[in-house]
């Protein structure tokens, strides 16, 4: 079942009033140091195809803080003008049918309805004509230059600077051809913004005429015919597959490259860097390995983690099987008593479900061994939104060979294989492949689960830097010297080469080969290659770079060139080699030497195989490069001005006869450049550097000019921020910027403290009150990463002070009572893992399986020993631990704290629940206030809230019913998304439609947090009615303001908070779930159905019937075949029936409530595929128990009994009259109560049926039976009489009449529970009877009939002898004693309801 507790957070970023959300990632991307470069869909700077969807071309850029920027070739948006009438109409007209009158309705020619308007099934789609006419209605766009979201008529833009090209042109390297092209264009009056959003007063527009609009600035030129919709993504596929979508892009659409978004991972900062980026095409996703060994899945269509896996420091191997002639020590080796494992190597083949290659150096061991984890991924169609489990590992171990010596290829033969270089020089190749999970009984201890980031199990490798040796003690002149004993002074184990200890795992190799030797110098990389069923290996070392070629069992060297300043080098084909040196790339065809006038001409060649030089060509310096196909690299770089550029060098197409040219220049294409208004990190505006979120109502704040401040939510959302009052700054500030915040408290005298680090590795400790600076010190070369606060007795000497913790695991002891700095503990190479003290000792434990042992009163450096020593020596007793956190999970709730990063520092993750129950709270302490402690009214916060969350441009209309809600917008902040509860952000640079057009997980992403906030505002009776309109139409009418390329929302994400346990998001998601079924086609519910229908838990083997992705493959299925089942196969709904049944039926199954909705929902379609009766009388007995499922139970017996009444009522008294045992009846007679009370109209009608059959429970012949039933059965009855004026009883001579809507009244003998006779003299419905007191006449009315009849229903003599008949009447036939006539006019026609709602009233008057 879906998580009935999923937290819904949304991240907002306060980028300061000077920079939109767009300046705001270009600053980031200009503080970044890339390292890894990855492009897709790229063939000489413009996509290979056609772009279909968001992110089908793209690129991304891993940094060395752990963070990647993801770029766009997307098409140029622009602020819409306002929709076209046509247009207007069909969204108003879905509008107006919800009850909205805020929008004018205009003349429409079709119903915008997703159904027929006979309610038979889904509206025809529009026409290919019509659609293209609905797409030109709002489709006209231009490019207008990044503003801030304030309608302004601040920033002025030229129709000259519009028009110039910006997508491919250098302008800081072509100055003379952009003024060129400036001048042909004469004099143009420049238009200001505003002007821009208008009409030219010169170009009238037809409107019914429809001509082609012509402005002073470039159009789109939009296809003649264009899906009416963007089809729904389909499921249970990734949100970004394309199975079933059609495209929505088009040639003549123009697009550039922009960036679109900022990942920011969980660790982040040193020891984190992206090492490697790899594509994954089948899944449109990119996998991004850091060098902690976290291991991501980026979605390329809007940067959310799909999903995560972090590789633990110690390794599970598990072993591979070999072939029967090799042993398992002849090449893979055991774990290491200690590693510090560094990750760089990712490698991915291309496969449906595509193999991925992770490796790893042993730092400790100078790289000599590498640690090698071989990864399976699901294909595309097999998982959700984000799936913890999508990487599964299936091969762990240890080589006896470097990580950058091995590498995964497709082999002669097509098989996978694996090559290492061994130690002889030789490389070896492993034919692998992949088991099925059911062929191996896999059992794997992994300690650390997928996205549980329990830091302290996890590898952090830190590079060797000069902050990992003794700091410098003269900058700290009154600090003692802690490292004169910092040898150790026990040895150290070396590792054995025994064979590998491990569990088998699920690779299988097939065989075990050698191609020879290629060398037995020092290898620094080497690459293997296949061309043309031939092996080439591509090798570098210290003195060359050579390329072998493996011809008759052996190889055979073709090149050798020196390997001084070479950078990267590339084989593009078996006779092309390209080097990128550190000022020039250079091209040499490997097949013969290049000789002019009898000499070698080549520069860099060693005396052997002289190659020809094809080209030289200069380049300047840039930071990451990546080689992409046709022949070229794009790299990155900051040109003389401070512009983050992206440069694709297309490589030239040349033959071995081409005379070398050593003067060429390659040309660049600039594929895109961050904004000239855009400087460098050190503007003179503070900006915010770190954020501690406390609560909504404290926010502390740390910037980049070094100060803090105290502030709260709706200060940072407030567009008066710092105008109505200055804010609560600090006086005193750091040298630097303030990165990252703590709170902790002075043991001794209780003084709360606020502790800050800076960027230049500072540390400060301000009054948590005040703000008053009380210390500071530069005690570090990195920033502060953690406080840890010592207030146990057993730490000894330490009691009351502060760890400070350093990136680099460096750690200071500040004592907060004379703010002093005590001294330093120097970090290590590998990153810092646990703390322990006790009394005068202090152990720090590290990920390379190595722990230090310090004394605390003589600051000597004891010995350093292995990590089970240290744990073996802490669980003695006595000890106090601390576990270093390098993510978020030990801070404040609702708080994103990654340091340094431009777009993370000022981000603050909003959980929705935690704002639901701030604004209903009534306690005056969390009475929402601002940051200067004054009360706030809750309409206020509301609408700050709904001002990011709300598009602004998609509607005029809409947009005025927006600011009508909001009372003016603010802007001081943009959404963004997040993943995994928070541990991923993706801040996003979106125009107002592009977000609708990002991917499925965007939509309902936004979706749901946008109308469960405007769900809020419904209790607030100024806020309702424009609130009711927005619900309306984000809800149905969205779809058509932004377009065809809308995404619609992703029915899987929806489905995580289906069970949520705040009403609001519950409703807000079905709601959004249920209007994206209805808008879907005929064509497409069928797609859906059967995509989700092979993970139906029936289809699925027992292990994994209860899985995550069998049940959300239930609900989906279920819930569409409940609304549109005419479309589906028998043997479909026989599959989800069964599916249904499957969890109905376990008592321990998670998925219960999901099966019992399901058939509440869907009853009468699975009453044809199960057996009905069996189901509901399992739903009666959970119904009146007291299980988990019980609420759910007793809701789903309502409906059902309300749209299967017959089979219900028909189930219901066989199981009261005729019990498989004495306790079923039992149970099921409080449900008849119940349902008295909840559904008396349900009831009425089989009145007669139900009562007769309790009437029977009362058997006298068995005693225990109507002993065990009594008092049920009396409440039963007391409860039909008090609510249905069709039943009364005499309680002296126990005898019940029972009125019937055919006219006749049933009597019943309690004391015998037997039927009596019967009393036929009405010809129509009775309304009501009732005894006399002495229960001798019974009074039955029909008001149809307008008469009332008196009958004789008392013993008589004559009864004894004639049982069951009526007693005589005094007539000489069976009409009823007296006859009365009235006349109540119209009221004679009351209806069933009307009538139970005038006896209630009149039992409450009585």
């Amino acid at each position: 079942m879906p998580k009935a507790s999923a937290s819904l957070l949304f991240p907002l970023t306060f980028p300061g009033a000077a920079l939109t959300a767009s300046e705001l990632i270009e600053q980031a991307s200009l503080d970044a140091s890339p390292c890894s470069l990855i492009s897709w869909g790229l063939e000489d700077g413009l996509p290979s195809s056609v772009p279909e969807y968001p992110g089908d071309v793209g690129i991304a850029m891993g940094c060395e803080d752990g963070s990647i920027f993801l770029f766009h070739y997307a098409p140029v948006m622009d602020v819409p003008k306002k929709p076209r009438a046509e247009n207007l109409t069909e969204i108003t007209a879905s509008l107006s049918k919800s009850g909205i009158t805020k929008i004018p309705l205009l003349a429409a020619n079709r119903p915008t309805s997703p159904t027929s308007p006979n309610g038979n099934g889904p509206r025809p789609r529009a026409s290919s004509s019509e659609s293209a006419r609905t797409t030109q209605s709002n489709g006209y766009h231009s490019h207008l230059p990044s503003i801030t979201s304030r309608t302004q008529a601040a920033a002025l833009v030229s129709t000259a600077q519009v028009e110039a090209p910006k997508n491919y042109v250098d302008f800081d390297n072509e100055p003379d051809k952009l003024k060129d092209m400036l001048r042909s264009k004469g004099v143009v009056k420049d238009r200001g913004f505003l002007d821009a959003l208008r009409p030219d007063p010169d170009n009238k527009v037809d409107l019914d005429k429809r001509p082609s609009i012509e402005v002073r600035r470039p159009t789109i030129q939009l296809p003649s015919t264009l899906p009416t919709s963007r089809p729904m993504s389909p499921e249970p596929s990734s949100p970004i597959s394309i199975a079933t979508k059609a495209p929505t892009s088009d040639d003549s659409v123009k697009r550039s490259w922009k960036l679109r978004a900022h990942i920011i991972p969980p660790l982040t900062g040193v020891g984190h860097a992206v090492r490697s980026l790899a594509v994954v095409e089948a899944s449109r996703a990119i996998l991004s390995l850091q060098e902690s060994g976290t291991l991501s899945v980026i979605s390329v269509q809007d940067g959310r983690a799909m999903s995560s896996l972090h590789l633990p420091n110690t390794p599970h191997l598990t072993v591979p099987s070999l072939p029967p002639s090799q042993t398992p020590n002849s090449f893979l080796k055991a774990i290491p008593s200690q590693a510090s494992w560094s990750w760089r190597g990712l490698q991915v083949s291309a496969a449906e479900a595509p193999l991925i290659l992770v490796c790893a150096s042993d730092e400790t061991r100078s790289g000599s061994r590498a640690r090698e984890v071989l990864l399976l991924m699901k294909s595309a169609s097999q998982f959700g939104y984000q799936d913890p489990d999508l990487l599964t590992k299936v091969g762990e171990w240890v080589v006896d060979s470097p990580a950058k010596h091995g590498g995964m290829i497709k082999g002669t033969d097509g098989n996978t294989q694996i090559f290492h270089l061994t130690q002889s020089g030789n490389i070896r190749l492993l034919t692998i492949q992949v088991l099925p999970a059911a062929a191996v009984d896999l059992k794997i201890p992994i300690p650390v689960k997928p996205f549980q980031f329990n830091v302290s199990s996890a590898a952090s490798t830190r590079p060797s830097t000069p902050h990992n040796l003794p700091l410098n003690l003269p900058s700290l002149p009154n600090l003692p010297n802690p490292f004169k004993g910092l040898n150790s002074r026990t040895g150290t184990s070396t590792p054995t080469d025994a064979a590998p200890a491990g569990v088998p795992g699920r690779v299988e190799i097939l065989d075990v080969s050698t191609l020879g030797a290629v060398g037995t110098d020092d290898v620094l990389e080497l690459n293997v290659h296949v061309f043309d069923q031939t092996f080439v290996a591509l090798v570098r070392t210290e003195e060359a770079l050579k390329v072998f070629k493996h011809e008759a069992d052996r190889w055979t060297t073709e090149l050798s060139l020196d390997a001084e300043d070479i950078i990267s080098s590339k084989l593009f084909a078996e006779s092309h080699l390209a080097i990128i040196y550190t000022d020039r790339i250079e091209i040499h065809d490997t097949t013969k030497p290049a000789l002019q006038n009898g000499n070698s001409t080549a520069t860099h060649m060693l005396p052997l195989n002289v190659p020809s030089l094809l080209l030289s060509s200069p380049l300047e310096c840039f930071q990451a490069l990546h080689w992409v196909s046709p022949p070229g690299f794009l790299l990155t770089r900051l040109s003389s001005k401070s512009k983050r550029k992206l440069e694709l060098y297309p490589l030239p197409t040349l033959t071995s006869d081409k005379k070398p040219n050593m003067e060429q220049r390659l040309r660049p294409k600039v594929l895109w450049a961050s904004s000239s208004r855009i400087s460098s990190l050190d503007s003179p505006e503070a900006r915010i550097t770190a954020s501690l979120p406390l609560e909504l109502n404290l926010i502390i704040l740390g910037y980049s000019d070094g100060t803090v401040e105290r502030s709260s939510l709706p200060d940072l959302l407030s567009p008066l921020r710092g105008i109505k009052s200055p804010p609560h700054r600090s006086p005193k500030k750091l040298n630097g910027a303030v990165v990252s915040l703590s709170r902790c408290r002075n043991s001794r005298t209780n003084q709360v403290l606020l502790v800050g680090g800076g960027d230049d590795g500072s540390i400060g400790i301000w009054d948590f009150l005040t703000l008053e600076l009380c210390g500071r010190w530069v005690a570090f070369t990195t920033p502060l990463m953690q406080v840890i606060s010592l207030e146990e007795e057993s730490v000894g000497r330490l009691r009351g002070c502060l760890l400070c913790v350093s990136e680099d695991g460096t750690v200071a002891a500040v004592s907060p009572d004379g703010f002093e700095l005590l001294y330093l503990i120097p970090g290590s190479a590998a990153s810092l893992k646990k703390i322990c003290l006790g009394q005068d000792n202090l152990i720090l434990i590290y990920n390379n399986g190595r722990a230090r042992l310090w004394d605390v009163k003589t600051l000597e450096f004891w010995r350093s020993m292995e990590n089970s020593k240290a744990e073996e020596l802490v669980a003695q007793g006595g000890w106090v631990e601390a576990v270093i956190d390098e993510t978020f999970a030990g801070r404040p709730q609702g708080a994103l704290l990654s340091r340094g990063k431009a777009c993370a520092s000022s981000t603050i993750l909003v959980e929705f629940d935690h704002v639901r129950d701030w604004l209903r709270a009534r306690d005056l302490e969390r009475v929402p206030r601002d940051g200067k402690g004054r009360a706030i009214a809750r309409t206020e916060l509301l609408r700050l809230l709904l001002d990011p969350l709300l598009p602004s441009k998609l509607n005029d209309d809409i947009d005025d019913v927006s600011e009508a809600l909001l009372g003016g917008r603010s802007g001081t902040c943009f959404i963004g998304l997040s993943s995994f509860q928070g541990r991923y952000l993706s801040s996003l640079n979106c125009d107002p439609k592009e977000w609708w057009q990002l991917s499925p997980v965007a939509t309902s992403s936004r979706l749901l947090v946008l109308l469960m906030t405007l769900r809020l505002t419904l209790g607030y009776n100024e806020m309702e009615q424009n609130a009711n309109q927005l619900i309306t139409f984000f809800t149905g009418a969205l779809r058509e303001a932004v377009g065809t390329s809308y995404q619609s929302p992703l029915l899987s994400h929806l489905t995580e908070f289906w069970y949520h346990s705040s009403l609001e998001t519950r409703q807000s998601a079905r709601s959004l779930f249920d209007a994206a079924v209805a808008s879907l086609p005929d064509s497409e519910v069928v797609d859906l159905v059967e995509q989700w229908q092979h993970s139906l838990p029936c289809l699925q083997p027992d292990a994994h019937k209860a899985d995550a992705q069998a049940a959300i493959a239930l609900l989906v299925t279920g819930h569409v075949a409940s609304e549109r089942y005419p479309l589906l196969s028998a043997s479909t709904l026989t599959d989800i029936a069964k599916s249904i049944t499957l969890y109905f039926h376990d008592d321990a199954s998670p998925h219960r409530v999901l099966a019992i909705d399901l058939c509440a929902s869907g009853f009468q379609i699975w009453q044809h595929y199960v057996d009905a009766m069996e189901i509901l009388r399992s739903l009666f007995a959970l119904a009146t128990g007291d299980a988990a499922s019980s609420p759910q139970a007793r809701a789903a017996v309502l409906q059902i009994a309300s749209s299967n009444t017959p089979l219900f009522i028909t189930t219901l008294a066989l199981d009261i009259a005729h019990p498989q045992s004495v306790d079923q009846r039992k149970s099921i007679m409080p449900l008849v109560a119940f349902l008295i009370r909840k559904k008396p109209l349900v009831l009425y009608p089989n009145l007669p049926k139900l009562v007769e059959a309790v009437v029977k429970s009362l058997d006298p012949n068995s005693a225990t039976g109507r002993e065990a039933v009594l008092d049920a059965a009396t409440e039963i009855l007391a409860q039909v009489v008090k609510t249905f004026p069709t039943v009364d009883f005499h309680a002296p001579s126990q005898r019940l009449a029972v009125g019937t809507s055919e006219g006749a009244v049933i009597m019943y003998d309690l004391n015998s529970a037997t039927r009596l006779y019967v009393l036929e003299g009405h010809r129509k419905r009775i309304v009501a009877c009732s005894f006399s007191p002495d229960g001798r006449r019974l009074v039955t009315v029909s008001l149809e009939e307008s008469v009332v009849l008196v009958w004789k229903v008392g013993s008589s003599l004559i009864s004894f002898f004639t049982p069951g008949a009526p007693p005589r009447q005094g007539h000489g036939n069976s009409d009823p004693f007296k006859t009365l006539a009235f006349n109540v006019g119209d009221e004679a026609y009351m209806t069933t309801a009307a009538t139970l709602e005038w006896h209630a009233d009149v039992q409450h008057m009585s």
